[in-house]
């Protein structure tokens, strides 16, 4: 499990570096693999090594809001 973790923390440096957003299903896809019954387990100790070794954590983004063409124009 460290080693998934270790790589979930690799991805999730990239996608930083991308500026890119992570998604559940590209994590289960090139991190998890067979093994997409762990996420919770791996995402936590991801978080944790995150947090220690470089001080940033991995949040959920907000949802976008759908605003249509008349709401913008009522602004």
């Amino acid at each position: 499990m460290e080693t998934l973790a270790r790589k979930l923390v690799r991805y999730a440096l990239s996608c930083e570096y991308a500026r890119q957003p992570i998604r559940r299903a590209d994590i289960a896809q090139k991190v998890l693999g067979t093994n997409g019954r762990q996420f919770k387990q791996v995402f936590g100790e991801a978080q944790l090594m995150l947090q220690h070794t470089f001080g940033m954590e991995m949040t959920e983004l907000p949802i976008k809001e759908k605003i249509t063409l008349q709401q913008r124009r009522g602004w």
